[in-house]
């Protein structure tokens, strides 16, 4: 399903982006050269899919866990600063177009 989400044409579909802040600064990723969208390019500190039924913010603390191993403890608060809708190819048939 998630690839289906991210081959052309790109239909619009639900996503989420985590920027985490630690003593000031913003701690980013560089993803992984097998990615097959963007691979290898440097990007936010987490972003994913939420699961069916998933709030953002636990979809948030599951995939920072998943991709970094970082557990934010109960009372880190995860706020939604921005809704946007972007479309971005990334070659080879590949691309997003998401509502975050």
């Amino acid at each position: 399903m998630k690839a289906l989400a991210h081959r052309s044409p790109y239909p619009l579909h639900r996503a989420f982006s985590l920027l985490l802040f630690a003593n000031g600064k913003l701690l980013l990723q560089k993803r992984a050269k097998t990615k097959v969208t963007f691979p290898d390019l440097w990007t936010n500190t987490v972003c994913s899919h939420q699961r069916e039924g998933e709030t953002n913010e636990d979809a948030a603390r599951r995939q920072i866990m998943t991709e970094l191993g970082i557990t934010l403890k109960k009372e880190t608060e995860i706020r939604s600063v921005a809704r946007l809708i972007y479309k971005a190819e990334s070659g080879g048939g590949w691309g997003e177009h998401e509502c975050k």
